[in-house]
């Protein structure tokens, strides 16, 4: 336990604030880690758990596929973790220019982390970080782990920020119902936040909060899952098509729509 809180606090050394937007209407900041980014509150606690209870004399391998701000969250939460080494897939020409140079600044002959581009989009690299894992030989050769959502150990520490965004907005809003909206893409973070209201914490409703790559609201508008190839978009970090965390939710839901769509 002792371990465990060491490794939480060092990861989890930035604030994140709960902000009036207007009234009745807060922000929660997820924007104050070294990347900017929400995804460095599940990546920087990853890695050190990870640290701290792997003894394999084999380096894993961290394999990881992004639209944008998921390599950048786990190349820096990584970078000279010992006993590590991290492959980060990007799609060519579908990140921001920011997102890029964070992804590709650890890039040395003798460092731990290295992105690579795709000819292609989040979901080609998401199917071939699938189809590593799906393969045997490579898995005889190499220690591999994800770092993507389908990693439960990225969903786990991102239920945090969900207790701690209830917690402040009890002590400004006390009694009042509380609705989260979560901009999603593979859908990692609303998991994280269904699995924290499965586990007790008082959320009346989610809003899930999508760009044109809307399968999940096209679902529970109609019943039918239908993935398809993603739409570039300004929002890149969105732009999943097939996103792998519904199965997830499907799960959760025991398939049933109605129970769902009640969420």
């Amino acid at each position: 336990a002792a371990i465990c809180e060491a490794v939480v606090a060092e990861a989890l050394n930035f604030p994140i604030p709960l902000v009036e937007v207007q009234p009745g209407i807060y922000a929660l900041e997820l924007f104050h880690g070294p990347t900017l980014a929400f995804k460095d509150v599940g990546a920087r606690t990853m890695a050190r758990l990870m640290a701290s209870v792997d003894t394999g004399e084999q380096p894993l391998t961290v394999l990881a596929a992004t639209s944008g701000d998921t390599g950048s969250a786990v190349a820096h939460a990584f970078h000279g973790v010992p006993h590590t080494r991290v492959v980060i897939l990007y799609p060519d020409g579908r990140v921001s220019p920011t997102q890029e140079a964070q992804l590709t600044m650890f890039n040395s002959e003798d460092g731990n982390v290295r992105a690579y581009a795709v000819d292609g989009s989040f979901d080609d690299c998401h199917r071939l970080t699938k189809d590593a894992f799906a393969n045997a030989e490579v898995r005889r050769e190499v220690r591999l782990t994800s770092a993507n959502s389908v990693n439960i150990g990225r969903l786990l520490p991102q239920m945090v920020y969900y207790f701690h965004a209830v917690a402040q907005a009890a002590r400004m809003r006390p009694g009042a119902e509380i609705r989260v909206c979560t901009p999603s893409g593979n859908f990692g973070n609303l998991t994280a936040g269904l699995i924290a209201k499965r586990a007790g914490l008082p959320i009346a409703q989610f809003v899930a909060a999508t760009n044109l790559n809307d399968v999940v609201p096209s679902y529970l508008a109609t019943g039918l899952f239908s993935p398809r190839a993603s739409v570039q978009t300004i929002a890149n970090a969105m732009d999943v098509g097939h996103p792998s965390n519904f199965e997830r939710m499907r799960w959760l839901y025991n398939d049933d729509l109605a129970a769902m769509r009640k969420d």
